[in-house]
């Protein structure tokens, strides 16, 4: 069942529903799909009702991406796919990519962390919008190799004021309940 649910991603919602439910089994497909799915670099199409738009590469990715992160950590196999996204030279890749890795990449935060921050120090203002949040997901169990990233951006002069108000964001969330640490 999995091959052919593989193949109507990006047709509606209940592939991606019956994948959730298969859950782990699912895992290792999607991230053989996810990985062909990089190779592609045009930007996403914005019209739905463009009859290529459900089954563009980058629809595909998007709700694979989605499917990831609903899955959690019950998708930690595909860290070596997400990460390959998140090195990828397309924004809208790496941005998608940071997002499933905070939810993925939990219980695996010296793997992931490293990624996070090159990502986080190295590009536009959505996706250092996207690293934060992931680092603030997969940093509340490492505070210490995060915090010091975090305040060192928002007081970076020329670090924008949407990813100021991301990376305050993700000091807050990180910091919850523990103010010692965000001192």
């Amino acid at each position: 069942a999995v091959p052919k649910l593989i193949k109507l991603i990006g047709r509606g919602d209940y592939p991606i529903r019956a994948l959730l439910c298969i859950g782990a089994d699912a895992v290792p497909a999607l991230a053989d799909k996810y990985v062909e799915t990089l190779t592609y670099t045009n930007p996403p199409m914005m019209n739905w009702r463009d009859s290529r738009y459900t089954t563009s590469p980058a629809r595909i990715q998007e709700n694979i991406i989605q499917t990831l992160s609903q899955m959690g950590t019950n998708a930690e196999a595909t860290l070596p796919a997400l990460i390959k996204g998140i090195q990828s030279k397309t924004p809208w890749t790496q941005t998608a990519a940071a997002m499933a890795l905070g939810s993925v990449g939990q219980n695996q935060p010296d793997t992931v962390i490293p990624v996070l921050i090159n990502v986080f120090t190295n590009s536009d203002p959505y996706t250092t919008a996207a690293a934060a949040g992931a680092l603030a997901a997969v940093g509340k169990n490492r505070p210490d190799a995060v915090v010091p990233v975090l305040i060192n951006t928002i007081t970076n002069a020329s670090t924008d004021s949407m990813s100021q108000g991301v990376i305050a964001g993700a000091l807050a969330s990180v910091g919850h309940g523990r103010p010692a640490v965000v001192v």
